[in-house]
């Protein structure tokens, strides 16, 4: 509930105009329910992933420059909203992959059978390159401008969000 009413915090102070990245998709629809009758109430469309196909969803984001984009994976690549439409990306955690996944767990395991470090090797690596990708969503042009708001407090509590942060394109102002 805290991490929805900041979410909803910065969208409004944006006007809208967002992307905002989940890792799950219960999240998603929690966020998605606490927030729309305060968007629609300010006059901003929210767009929920799953809810319509994505190419609609981008096309309606793309049109409503003030609308809000939620959702998880694929949204975290390959999508290009240039421009005004899209001057905020939140992340709402670290995109590591979900523990327990079959594949995952496999890599992991033979990683460590190797003698290698499951969380340093792979978790951390992919998590990391998942992270610049979704910030990789707000700058798709030279003009385009606008802020990435981390909400993961492991950004600053754990070691390994400063490794998140050095990923970052150069150029990349962090505000501490």
């Amino acid at each position: 509930r805290e991490s929805a009413e900041r979410v909803l915090h910065h969208l409004l102070d944006n006007d809208g105009r967002a992307l905002v990245l989940c890792t799950s998709w219960a999240f998603v629809h929690r966020l998605a329910e606490t927030v729309r009758d305060r968007l629609q109430h300010a006059g901003i469309e929210l767009l929920v992933q799953g809810e319509r196909p994505q190419q609609e969803l981008l096309r309606a984001k793309r049109d409503d420059p003030r609308s809000v984009l939620i959702g998880t994976e694929s949204l975290w690549e390959g999508i290009d909203v240039p421009g005004d439409a899209l001057t905020l990306v939140l992340i709402t955690r670290f995109p590591f992959a979900q523990p327990g996944h079959p594949l995952t767990e496999a890599r992991i395991r033979a990683l460590e059978a190797k003698g290698g470090n499951g969380f340093r090797d792979h978790s951390l690596p992919e998590a990391i390159l998942k992270f610049r990708q979704g910030f990789g969503r707000l700058v798709r042009s030279r003009r385009d401008r606008g802020k990435v708001v981390v909400l993961d407090p492991r950004v600053r509590t754990k070691r390994y969000g400063r490794e998140f942060l050095a990923a970052l394109p150069t150029g990349v102002r962090v505000p501490w």
